[in-house]
């Protein structure tokens, strides 16, 4: 009665009252909210299955009548949308659609085309252009994440050989969601082929078919057929293209990292009068993402707030993002900034990730806060139940390292769970360069020596170090260094960005136009500087000395940025590979304050009396460039004489046992494999395994070759002797075991098992290059038979 005249909040209060509820009540409460209240009929619904009261079909039919099926899928609860499914008596094409889609998203393509054929089997219910669209993008979804995944392509050609049998794909929807699968699967040159075939025909392609090759091809990485498609789109005068043309081109150039091109595209849309949306700005923002970048970051922002977009949340956070990868608090040494954000993220309740965690340790180092650093070190296993990786461990060296503790640096070495990297022992190297300590400098020198004997950085800075310890003659990897140090090339290289436009310099670098005067303006700095050359004590350069290696390209950037201005620039941004010499440092103070700016902020940094950080602001634009060591974000890469990376595989420490994993799927997608090889300290091979696993997608593999081998680990006779380290060549799968929230429905019932096993036990995975990984990848390719 309350109901029925309009008093909810009565009829609630009277019903909430009731001692026992059956199946009358509630379907009249139910029903009197249906009409206005949608929030209340879900919240009812729900209530009624927890008392244990099942819906007849009028409590239902009244409940789909507003919300359907799609709610609960919403809400991630597949299995109770499904349970609602079956009970239906009649079931429309909407809620057999929505059930369709629902399990594409999901991933399950086989429960997916099982539902579909149970549609086409039905004889109430016809399947519609929405059907076979939504089928057709569902398993496009799916190909892609499983990286061409040939099963899944193959449901999708089954539904559209359907389609065509029934006349359907007259429909454009149909031809697009095609074409958009399979591009997504790589195929590109038979997303081609239909695209030809739709011109020939009555369903003539429209600007989304155009739009969808032109993604499909630059997003496999052939941007001169897109750029081609994007040339003839508007030939004929009947399609013109949109703003969606001019996106697809853009996230495919930043895809590519060719950023300059995508800033190209992105200018030359808006001179032609195409209003770039959120999107756009999305999708150009990640290229944006490095210290050299600053300017086109502003730019950018600025197109924000002329298009009136900066309300968007999700171009709010991209641009706080970039903005903080184009220079945050830590990388300038605003320590006190940093940790104050951290605090707020624990006010707010917000989970910190692995990068979060690397950067608060580094700000902890900086403001000297080692007890504090240690503190949030165990908190990422304790609390936040992440396993650290490589980074981690070497940011506490870091952090030990700047306040001097050296001993204690060394002891958590010997506490790693993990092998110790270049990384570390580079943070180790830097830390008893800066606190005089000339052994321990010796000790990780050699280390490095050994990890990276073709690093040329290292060797210039080990024949250093030998020689201040008087290690010249007796030393055989000193011998070795000086016959390479004839053949050592240029080191050093430094980006500035002037008027929109990024230049590069290298140390000696004559193949500018304006070369004599740049040298001409650098030698008068000099003179003025009037530095002193001789350093005396333990002071250590990346870089040869000027007077036998040449100018060095700070000074080269410096100059150019000087004498291309018409007036004094405020702020000069120089990013350069390697850790800037006393003497260039000298003098960048010299110019800051002979020109009388702000300049020494940005390129020194920040100075210190008893430490003098690195004064060049250190981006990786090049694999070339990856050689520096100074750099907390910086991972020596070993360089054969040609400039080529040199891989190999390293032996486990001699407490530890390590097994290599892989796993591989055959090209038609019916068949897979893995494969594995377990070796101990003196790289003596203990035990292998060899299999099949039947038809997965490739991360699927991967993980099952990551679990198969800690269960061999963990049945044999070495698990009570050693820790077991687990190398895999898959990204992906090493990124979810790391950090398992991060994992895809698909595969995370997989990974919470794997680091149920890790964590048990403390083992360590963590990526490896391919080429480390052969005899892995071997065994996986013969498991598949």
């Amino acid at each position: 009665m309350y109901a029925k005249c309009g008093s909810f909040a009565d009829a609630r209060k009277v019903f909430d009252k009731m001692s026992e509820k059956n199946l009358y009540t509630w379907s009249a409460m139910i029903g009197a909210y249906t009409e206005s209240r949608g929030k209340k009929v879900v919240e009812l619904f729900f209530l009624m299955m927890e008392d244990g009261v099942l819906p007849d079909e009028f409590c239902f039919r009244e409940f789909c009548k507003l919300v359907r099926i799609v709610p609960f899928m919403q809400s991630g609860d597949l299995s109770s949308a499904r349970s609602f499914f079956d009970y239906m008596n009649e079931r429309d094409r909407v809620t057999w659609n929505s059930m369709l889609l629902a399990y594409c998203q999901k991933g399950d393509s086989d429960e997916a085309y099982r539902l579909f054929n149970g549609m086409r089997e039905s004889s109430r219910v016809i399947p519609d252009v929405f059907t076979w669209t939504s089928m057709i993008s569902g398993l496009a979804q799916m190909c892609s994440f499983c990286l061409c995944f040939l099963k899944v392509l193959r449901m999708g050609l089954e539904i559209h050989s359907t389609a065509l049998r029934m006349g359907l794909t007259e429909n454009v929807l149909v031809g697009n969601s095609l074409i958009d699968m399979i591009c997504q699967s790589g195929y590109c040159g038979k997303a081609y082929e239909l695209f030809i075939k739709m011109q020939e025909s009555d369903v003539k392609p429209n600007v989304i078919t155009w739009n969808t090759m032109i993604s499909g091809y630059i997003q496999n990485g052939d941007e001169d057929r897109a750029m081609d498609l994007f040339q003839r789109i508007e030939r004929d005068g009947k399609i013109r293209r949109n703003t969606a043309s001019w996106n697809a081109l853009i996230a495919g150039f930043v895809q590519l990292e060719a950023i300059d091109k995508a800033f190209g595209v992105f200018r030359k849309m808006q001179s032609c009068s195409i209003s770039p949306n959120s999107v756009t700005i999305l999708s150009i923002l990640p290229g944006c993402a490095n210290l050299v970048a600053a300017k086109k970051v502003k730019e950018i922002h600025g197109c924000i707030l002329r298009r009136n977009l900066e309300f968007v949340l999700s171009i709010l956070n991209s641009l706080i993002d970039t903005y903080a990868k184009s220079g945050g608090y830590v990388l300038h040494g605003c320590s006190d900034a940093a940790l104050d954000l951290f605090n707020q993220m624990g006010k707010l309740g917000l989970k910190p990730n692995r990068g979060t965690f690397l950067s608060i340790i580094l700000a902890h180092g900086i403001a000297k806060m080692v007890e504090e650093g240690k503190h949030v070190f165990s908190s990422i296993i304790d609390k936040y139940e992440v396993i650290p990786a490589i980074e981690h461990y070497s940011a506490m060296i870091e952090l030990y390292g700047r306040s001097g503790r050296l001993g204690e640096a060394m002891e958590f070495i010997e506490d790693m769970p993990v092998e110790p990297d270049s990384s570390v022992w580079t943070s180790v190297l830097t830390a008893s360069r800066i606190h005089k300590d000339i052994a321990l400098s010796v000790l990780a020198g050699e280390q490095l020596l050994d990890l990276e004997p073709g690093n040329v950085v290292v060797n210039q800075l080990m024949f250093q170090i030998y020689s201040l310890c008087g290690k010249l003659d007796d030393s055989s990897k000193l011998r070795k260094l000086g016959k390479e140090n004839t053949l050592r090339r240029s080191l050093g290289h430094s980006w500035i960005e002037v008027r929109n436009t990024v230049h590069k310099f290298a140390t000696a670098d004559r193949s500018k136009p304006c070369s004599n005067l740049l040298y001409s303006w650098v030698k008068n700095i000099v003179r003025e500087v009037n530095i002193d050359d001789h350093h005396g004590g333990f002071f250590i350069e990346e870089e040869e000395k000027e007077d036998t290696g040449g100018v060095h390209s700070e000074k080269l950037a410096l100059a150019f940025a000087l004498i291309g201005s018409p007036s004094s620039p405020q702020i000069i941004r120089i990013v350069k590979n390697t850790r800037m010499c006393k003497n260039c440092h000298l003098t960048a103070k010299h110019v800051s304050l002979k020109f009388g700016n702000d300049l020494h902020r940005f390129v020194i940094s920040k100075c210190k009396e008893t430490l003098l950080e690195t004064t060049a602001i250190f981006s990786m634009l090049e694999d070339t460039c990856k050689i520096g060591l100074f750099s907390s974000s910086l991972q020596v890469s070993c360089t054969n004489t040609k400039g080529r990376r040199v891989q190999s595989w390293l032996p486990p420490p001699a407490d530890c046992y390590k097994i290599n994993v892989d796993g591989a799927v055959r090209k038609d997608g019916l068949a897979g494999g893995i494969g594995g090889i377990l070796r101990g300290s003196n790289s003596s091979i203990l035990a292998s395994f060899s299999e099949s696993v039947g038809p997965d997608p490739p991360p699927l593999a991967e993980l099952k070759g990551i679990k198969k081998g800690i269960e061999i680990f963990l049945s044999s006779v070495w698990a009570h002797k050693g820790r077991l380290i687990v190398e895999s060549d898959c990204k992906s799968a090493v990124d979810w075991i790391l950090s398992p929230i991060t994992a895809p429905s698909l595969f995370s019932s997989l990974v919470k098992e794997i680091v149920s096993l890790i964590l048990a036990r403390a083992f360590i995975v963590r990526l490896i290059p391919r080429g480390c990984n052969w005899e892995a990848d071997k065994l996986a390719k013969e498991g598949i038979g």
